[in-house]
């Protein structure tokens, strides 16, 4: 009896150990405020993150029609988890700083050009990247702070709501093909599954200490394995894979299992009655992969402020990457959202 309760006392420590390694959201303020201006067009930026000593490397985005003393409302533009800021974030933030708005994408800790847990797909962690960038954009003597959304796209969708719902500088939200259910992502939102992956993350996290960060691939890379692969892995292949319009020498087929604690802690629809005051506009392909949790969440919204989903014909998922004639579509509709709230 003795050894059984010490094995499940190490266990439940082990669990809770996984369980710690989600980070906190807290509204960014150490970030330091930056005088800087930019010339129309992209620039490569940096600028705090909540750890000290990890600067967020992104890309800010001025209209070709900015005017000198002008102050524009600014939009963060939150990635898909693994991707770096120059995919889809990119091809959102271009369209929107084109419609005249200043816009900021960013590669989240661990991702891309910015240090961190190789891999990363916390989305708690994510969520605070957002606010750094918030506190950053809110800066810049070029923008109104008092006219600043967010756009998340894909899982970080989750991130982007999530920071929003908290954050009173946040005056609306789109979110674009939204895989907004972390738990479901990491197998399931019971007691158990949760749990299960608390353990795990427990596991990983002393492996981490420990110098070793254990990755799995987002998607399988040869035909064989693909062949048996889910749709979302597949859909991932066909957009990220080497030679696809997608791949990028920065992205890297790697998932942090550091993550899975942090997916599995974010259950977005909890957090539902916080949008009661926040406009949020979901863009999402009718054939989409994710389409299902995205209406289940938005079923769950209510409120006084506007919520408004549409559902692009004959797209899916991954469509609402690149394809123009999905992209123009949300685009048109997200800015129209935008002006409306800003």
């Amino acid at each position: 009896m003795v050894i059984i309760a010490i094995i499940a006392l190490i266990v439940v420590a082990i669990a809770l150990l996984g369980r710690s390694t989600v980070e906190r959201l807290k509204i960014a303020e150490n970030v330091k405020p930056s005088t800087a201006t930019f010339r129309p067009g992209m620039t490569r930026v940096e600028f705090d993150s909540v750890k000290p000593g990890i600067n967020i490397v992104g890309n800010i985005y001025i209209p070709d029609n900015y005017k000198e003393g002008e102050k524009r409302a600014g939009l963060v533009v939150a990635p898909p988890a693994t991707s770096v800021k120059e995919q889809s974030a990119h091809n959102y933030a271009e369209r929107m700083r084109k419609l005249g708005y200043i816009t900021l994408t960013f590669d989240p800790r661990g991702i891309g050009e910015t240090k961190g847990i190789e891999g990363n797909a916390n989305p708690s962690m994510v969520a605070n990247d957002i606010s750094s960038a918030v506190t950053y954009l809110s800066s810049l003597p070029q923008v109104d702070s008092k006219k600043i959304a967010n756009l998340g796209i894909c899982a970080q969708a989750a991130s982007s709501a999530y920071e929003s719902a908290h954050d009173p500088r946040i005056k609306a939200v789109g979110l674009v093909s939204p895989s907004l259910d972390g738990a479901e992502l990491a197998g399931g939102t019971s007691f158990l599954t949760r749990w299960g992956v608390y353990l795990l993350g427990g596991v990983v996290r002393i492996l981490y200490t420990l110098g070793i960060n254990p990755r799995i691939p987002a998607f399988p890379e040869t035909e064989a394995q693909l062949s048996n692969a889910t749709p979302m892995q597949k859909g991932m292949a066909g957009f990220y894979a080497a030679g696809k319009v997608g791949s990028h020498p920065r992205w890297k087929n790697a998932l942090s299992m550091t993550s899975f604690a942090g997916i599995a802690s974010l259950h977005i629809n909890d957090h539902a009655p916080k949008f009661d005051n926040i406009p949020v506009h979901v863009e999402a392909g009718k054939a989409a992969q994710s389409l299902e949790p995205a209406e289940r969440f938005f079923k769950l919204l209510k409120g006084p402020a506007e919520k408004s989903m549409n559902k692009i014909e004959g797209s899916d998922h991954f469509d609402l990457y690149w394809k123009p004639e999905y992209v123009d579509q949300a685009v048109a509709r997200l800015d129209s959202f935008y002006r409306k709230h800003l």
